[in-house]
């Protein structure tokens, strides 16, 4: 491959080749702003704006049509007015789980300034504690409140205040001063004949027992199970994946495991269940409302036993999941959710409604897959809800009112097959029972193991204490205590596990203590030994004299993941075995929360422990082989995966280990050298779809900065029947960004870019031996190195589809390259490949910036800053594509001083380059200046003159003629805009035309370029904000001139959009006050429109249409020629604009799932099918449903 090294030359209005550093000559002009009846008059147009919205109203469309020139688009001003009665008060209209969050909707009147969403623990006890404050500016409306969910926010109201006791200014300090952790958990162990369990991988029981369980209807034991993200059954596995859905893959052939079929299903969820041979059963959790009818999650049963799964039936949920049991065909769901309760005011005696979080548990009868049956729901208050399930009994527990670590242990009779519920008892437990292996009913004997938090007396200071106790459940309805026994005073609890007669507690505070408890005598339980470790230990397995946990080592000043074997042989004198740490100081594992990723295999002597960390090398992420012996522990090789390992075990004589995007087969016949036999490709990153004839192209962008994934972009070729199979694959051989890409014809051009710091780090001086120093400085300093490429041009031949191969290269170096570059490509003729950036910033260098120096105000604010490589342009000469080579450069963003030397130009915020038929480039540049107050002039002589024969002045007192001093009068910064258009007739010898001011940002053009379309805000000669504006102006080649303006709302959701023949589209909200609602209290009514404009014969914007919409548009998309909007519920409008004067909605679309996206990354056409990249969820075409 060539290397060009590009040299900087300066040729006034030319820019030579090849070059990546051209520079554009800077030019400023002023242009005083007209006021009263100018240009920029803003009640002059909105007048005219009114009074052509009432005639389009009032006469057929077409007749508007005849009066218009050209097409443009604008905003009709919002109503101010929204006048609410004094006396209401603000009130809770909804509230929805968003998986971590409580999102609360708050009606707010006109008038009130401050907004308070108070909580508290539960109806008629405690009191009201704020939750969240929110101000707003008095004009009422709705107000969305976000909190996290926790046992304090059971119950809400919320309140309104119309002043504050302190300014304003009090409250604009930073309230980030602590992060929060999300306790929620998946879980489950999925439990299937053949190989160990996947997911645990382990030959144990449950942490429910059947001894005593109830019987299914033909009277055998039923199955209590765990859900997991896996299951292999049948030699197939079963792969409810996040970032794609349900896979399904044959293991038949160990050594090339295959696909067999896929259910789309991204985002939704990963906790899964196989009933019977031919269905499984995924537990999609939504905080989007996805399937519509208020369900906020679901249980949806799939039949698998063709090669495609396909949804058999589904059941909703209400609420966010949280843990689930299958038993027998009885399916239990414990989900968190709000209700609606009626309360009486005990003062007043009116009834109003509150809304309680609690848990809702509800179960199916799954008996007929095709045909489920929801039985019974029961619903209790509070948090910190835990389950425990046996065949016969579900124990839920719940924290109690206004005493966080104490829980009332509900007891649910589930003993009839087809999943009746009966509650039986609550017990009240000593302390908080904080997981569900801390729960275990054997035989008759339920014992429950809590920690509470007491006050010592002594010095007044709290104390943690664990405690274990004992309840007999011979009679369900009426438990019965039976002994107790604390321990480990002061120290916090973890991990505990039951086996037989004993229990395993794991306590900590600066060591690890390891507690054993007999449990043979219910009445007496009885501690029998204790041994102190280092760090603690997250999860306990039984190995019958021995124990194997997982956990966290803290010693030397790190926290890495660890695993430990204990000798239990003697219960009065516990010893540690061994133990064995993964990472080099810090280190993280999902086993350490979810033992299903916790694997031990006592018959192999295997443990596997999927994690990630930091290691001499880099960061890593693996699945570490421990041999497991009698008395030791024996760390071996790795398996080294792209994506975090979640899930390895053993199949066959191979292990299986799975990421979200990969699953590898590994033979580990030697421990230390384990060699993956395949790799399965499970997901991948979609960044940019570009369909092409009959496949579609899927592009990897790779990362972007110093971190993340180190793989080099990737292409991949899929159909689009099946976008989710990979037909052919290349990964460029660079790690550099891929800034941009194109087809032309059937190549495949890629454009990938490297910041010139990071592909070119300043190497760190030596520092000079001892004795040696050279004062005399005549060491000759070494030559500096060649620097490395960083931008690279790849051509790929797509003839042959879906092969692809890499034809044409180029590699060149630029020194001006920065970060997070987004180019375009442009093809202002065949063979003439022209790339604009419109993204990007760059580093300061190794010297900071190289700017103006100005005597700023030490309180002046500056809006911006220089650089960036945004305003660059390459023109690469592809007539051969096989032979690359580079045309010629543009640099906007730098220039030279009057040293000839590079410094970055006093220009940003570049807007997206427009190329036009006629060769011309416009794009659009940011510009700010300080502008310094002008001196006063000091009066001269006169009666400032001091008077001879007047005394002395006393130094210690203050003279009252002394003039005292005045502020120095702050300047302000001036921002302005300047178009840049390069005429690219000769690629090889561009023009740079003169800069010229424009009224904003650069949003489009018409007419060959003759009318420029601008953005941004307008100011009054005070220098205040004066709104935002979308400007037209005429441009004759040098000059730009003012047309006409059009004020933008101010109220959101609003986009626009301008199309190539100058209408403008612009949608916008509007929210009026009406006379209250008698049901539901309603006071203001929001509409959102869509209106289309165009400049007239006389040069002023003329609105053609206007309809309205049902939901707001936050963005609007020219996606083929057609007009796209995406509104704020991810659903896809589009708008039928043959005839810009009769606007009408075709047809709208959406995706499934909680799933964000950028419209503007569509890629396709309307009729063929629109694609959207979904980044690690892959990719997805928009079905359409007309109107």
């Amino acid at each position: 491959m060539k290397t060009i090294e590009l040299i900087n030359r300066i040729t006034p209005g030319l820019v030579p080749a090849p070059r990546l550093d051209g520079l554009a000559k800077r030019v400023f002009v002023c242009r005083k702003r007209q006021s009263g009846k100018g240009l920029f008059s803003r009640n002059r147009i909105m007048k005219r704006l009114q009074c052509l919205k009432s005639i389009g109203r009032g006469v057929p469309a077409l007749g508007l049509v005849l009066g218009v020139l050209f097409g443009v688009p604008a905003l009709v001003p919002v109503p101010s007015g929204l006048a609410a009665p004094e006396a209401d008060r603000p009130e809770i209209v909804s509230i929805q789980l968003e998986v971590s969050e409580v999102v609360v909707t708050v009606r707010v009147p006109k008038g009130i300034k401050k907004v308070t969403l108070e909580g508290r623990s539960r109806l008629g006890i405690g009191n009201w504690a704020p939750r969240a404050v929110e101000r707003v500016d008095g004009t009422g409306g709705l107000l969305v409140i976000r909190i996290a969910y926790n046992k304090s926010n059971e119950i809400l109201r919320v309140r309104g205040d119309d002043k504050e006791e302190l300014p304003a200014a009090f409250y604009k300090g930073t309230t980030d001063f602590n992060g929060q952790k999300d306790d929620s958990n998946g879980a489950g162990i999925v439990e299937a004949d053949g190989p160990p369990a996947p997911g645990r991988g382990n030959e144990f029981d449950s942490v429910a027992e059947t001894a005593d369980a109830g019987k299914a209807d033909d009277g055998a034991p039923r199955d209590v199970v765990e859900s997991d993200i896996w299951s292999i059954h049948n030699d197939t596995l079963y792969f409810f994946n996040t970032l794609r859905g349900l896979q399904v893959i044959d293991l038949k052939d160990k050594d090339n495991p295959v696909i067999r079929g896929v259910l789309p299903m991204p985002a939704a969820g990963e906790q899964m269940y196989t009933l019977g041979d031919d269905h499984v059963i995924l537990l999609a959790r939504d905080g989007c409302n996805w399937w519509g009818n208020d369900a906020e999650s679901q249980a949806i049963i799939v039949d698998v036993t063709a090669d495609t799964p396909v949804i058999a039936s589904s059941v909703p949920v209400k609420g966010y999941i949280r843990e689930s049991r299958l038993v027998g065909t009885a399916l239990y769901i414990a989900s968190q959710t709000y209700v609606q309760r009626e309360t009486i005011n005990p003062k007043t005696g009116d009834t109003y409604v509150r809304w309680e979080h609690g848990t809702q548990v509800t179960s199916f009868d799954l008996k007929i897959p095709a045909k489920p049956v929801e039985r019974d729901t029961l619903f209790y208050s509070g948090y910190n809800n835990d389950i425990y399930a046996t065949d016969q009994f579900l124990f839920v527990s719940t924290a109690v009112v206004k005493q966080y670590y104490k829980t009332d242990l509900r007891c649910i009779d589930i003993s009839a097959p087809n999943g009746t519920m009966k509650e039986a008892a609550t017990i009240r437990t000593a302390g908080r029972v904080a997981d569900k292996f801390k729960m275990r009913l054997s035989g008759d004997t339920l014992t429950v193991i809590s920690e509470e938090l007491n006050r010592n007396s002594d010095d007044n200071r709290n104390r943690w204490l664990t405690t274990l106790e004992t309840f007999s459940l011979a009679n369900p309805h009426k438990p019965k205590a039976l002994g107790e026994v604390s321990l480990a005073k002061g120290e916090r609890l973890f991990a505990t596990r039951f086996d037989a007669d004993r229990v395993y507690i794991v306590t900590y505070e600066r060591i690890d203590p390891l507690w054993i408890v007999d449990l043979s005598d219910p009445r007496n339980p009885e501690i029998k030994g204790e041994l102190e470790v280092p760090g603690w230990s997250t999860y306990i397995q039984p190995l019958g004299d021995r124990l194997v946990s997982i956990g966290v080592d803290d010693t030397n000043n790190g926290n890495r993941v660890a695993v430990s074997l204990f000798d239990v042989s003697d219960v009065t004198q516990p010893k540690l075995f061994d133990k064995v740490t993964m990472g080099d100081r810090w280190s993280w594992s999902e086993a350490q929360y979810d033992e299903k990723a916790f694997t031990v295999l006592p018959h192999a002597g295997l443990i596997l422990v999927p994690y990630q960390g930091r290691e001499e090398g880099g960061y890593v992420k693996n699945v570490q082989i421990i041999d497991l012996n009698e008395k030791t522990l024996v760390k071996r090789g790795v398996i080294a995966h792209a994506l975090q390992p979640r899930r390895a075990t053993e199949y066959q004589d191979y292990i299986l280990s799975i990421s979200g995007k990969e699953l590898l087969t590994v033979d580990a016949t030697d421990r230390d050298d384990p060699v993956v036999k395949s790799e399965v490709e499970l997901a991948w990153t979609v960044d940019q779809v570009i369909p092409t004839g009959d496949y579609l192209l899927q592009l990897a962008k790779g990362s972007n900065w110093y971190f993340g994934e180190q793989g080099g972009p990737s292409i991949r070729v899929a159909a689009p029947g099946d976008p989710d199979t990979a037909l052919g694959r290349v990964v460029l051989p660079r790690t550099a960004y891929l800034s941009g890409a194109s087809v032309n014809g059937d190549k495949l051009y890629l454009l990938q870019t490297e910041a010139f710091q990071s592909a070119n780090p300043k190497p760190v001086p030596e520092k000079p031996e001892e004795g040696n120093d050279d004062e005399g400085g005549n060491e000759e300093e070494p030559e500096p190195e060649e620097p490395k490429p960083n931008v690279f041009l790849t051509v790929i031949d797509l003839a042959k589809l879906p092969e692809l191969t890499v034809i044409g290269e180029l590699a060149l170096v630029d020194k001006n390259m920065g970060w997070s570059n987004q180019f375009k490509a442009n093809w202002p003729s065949a063979g003439k490949l022209l790339w604009s950036n419109a993204g990007g910033y760059r580093y300061w260098g190794w010297g900071g910036p190289m700017i103006d120096a100005i005597d700023v105000a030490g309180d002046a604010w500056w809006p911006g800053y220089y650089g960036g490589s945004a305003g660059q342009l390459i023109c690469f000469d592809v007539g051969d594509a096989a032979k690359p080579s580079l045309a010629s450069s543009v640099n906007l963003s730098v220039e030279e001083n009057d040293d000839q030397k590079l410094r970055y130009a006093n220009r940003w915020n570049f807007s997206e380059a427009i190329l036009n038929d006629n060769g011309l480039v416009y794009l659009s540049s940011q510009h700010s200046e300080y502008v310094q107050p002008e001196p006063e002039e000091e009066e001269q002589g006169g009666d400032d003159e001091p008077d001879p024969n007047d005394p002395e002045p006393d130094p210690d007192k203050p003279n009252p003629d002394e003039p005292k001093p005045q502020p120095r009068p702050r300047g302000y910064w001036i921002t302005s805009y300047e178009l840049h258009v390069v005429d690219y007739s000769d690629m090889f010898n561009p023009v740079v035309r003169d800069a010229t001011p424009i009224p904003g940002t650069l949003i489009g053009t018409s007419h060959g370029g003759a009318l420029l379309y601008t953005q941004g805000s307008h100011w009054t000669d005070e220098h205040k904000w004066d709104g935002n504006w979308i400007d037209a102006s005429s441009y004759d080649g040098l000059e730009a001139y003012l047309v006409d303006s059009i004020e933008q709302p101010q109220r959101w959701p609003q986009s626009h959009k301008v199309a190539s023949d100058g209408t403008l589209y612009m949608a916008y909200t509007e929210q009026e006050e009406v006379k209250p609602n008698e049901e539901d209290g309603t006071r203001y009514v929001t509409t959102y429109y869509l209106q289309s404009l165009a400049l007239d014969e006389t040069a002023q914007f003329a609105l053609l249409d206007e309809i309205e919409l049902e939901l707001g548009i936050r963005y609007l998309a020219d996606i083929g020629g057609r007009l796209v909007g995406q509104d704020n519920n991810r659903t896809l409008h589009l708008f039928d604009t043959t005839n810009p004067a009769s606007l009408s909605v075709e047809a709208t679309g959406g995706l499934d799932g909680c799933l964000w996206f950028n419209v503007d990354n569509a890629a396709g056409s309307v009729e063929s099918g629109l694609w959207l990249p979904l980044g690690n969820y892959g990719a997805v075409k928009i079905d359409w449903e007309d109107e």
